[in-house]
């Protein structure tokens, strides 16, 4: 399952098709998203950072995973109060050759709808 998710999602990158990952839960969603992303770094095709949107609960499943399964990825956590959010943006800027300091950036739904920001 984890190949052929991979190579659907490469696939749709590809065609420049959007898609969703819809199955059961346990069945490798998350691994097949970060294989993604690091397929992309690797073949140099990512232009942009990702940006992965979850509930706040798997917050920091989303960061261990990255970590165990493609360290070189360097992945920020937006969350946390307002004040500290503040504090981060400034860290998140881009360079001044517009480089971004992360190539992915995992939020909440929640800080996502907020108006403080």
């Amino acid at each position: 399952y984890q190949l052929v998710g991979l190579n659907w999602l490469y696939l749709l990158f590809k065609q420049k098709i959007n898609g969703i990952l819809a199955d059961e839960m346990g069945l490798g969603k998350t691994i097949q998203t970060i294989a993604l992303f690091s397929l992309l770094k690797q073949r140099n095709e990512a232009q942009l950072p990702h940006l992965v949107i979850a509930p706040s609960t798997a917050l920091e499943n989303w960061v261990r995973e990255f970590k165990e399964w493609a360290p070189d990825l360097k992945v920020a956590l937006y969350h946390g109060a307002a004040k500290d959010r503040q504090q981060l943006r400034s860290q998140l800027l881009p360079s001044e050759d517009g480089v971004a300091p992360f190539d992915v950036l995992v939020t909440s739904y929640n800080i996502c709808i907020s108006k403080a920001d």
